[in-house]
């Protein structure tokens, strides 16, 4: 299963924190708000993840060197300039060849969802 995460906000509501480093990226509890989701996402039984970037796609390309986050394969759509919410999804599902039923997430929210449940 594939999931499309948006991630390319500016955090204009956390700066000073955001004003470097995506909400995303933001460390609470000693991890990375973005590894938590995903591995949530793993235990749901997503493989790929399509992390959709606009502001500061960096710290997404050096967090993911090897393109991994665990399991789960880690792709990037980087928007040549804000689309919104649903340009940013279409832009991310057709520039990663997305062709099936997929998850679309907010990339800075901490939950304990049960994705899995969600999807059945």
């Amino acid at each position: 299963m594939h999931a499309v995460v948006l991630v390319g906000g500016f955090g204009s509501r956390l700066r000073p924190l955001t004003d470097t480093t995506p909400k995303s990226m933001l460390t609470v509890g000693n991890e990375l708000i973005i590894t938590r989701l995903v591995r949530q996402l793993a235990r749901a039984g997503v493989d790929t993840v399509t992390l959709s970037l606009g502001f500061l796609p960096e710290p997404f390309l050096a967090a993911f060197p090897d393109d991994r986050c665990g399991a789960v394969t880690i792709r990037y759509a980087v928007e040549p300039e804000p689309l919104d919410t649903a340009g940013a999804i279409r832009f991310a599902a057709t520039t990663t060849g997305v062709d099936g039923t997929f998850l679309v997430l907010n990339g800075d929210v901490i939950t304990d969802l049960d994705i899995a449940a969600l999807v059945d």
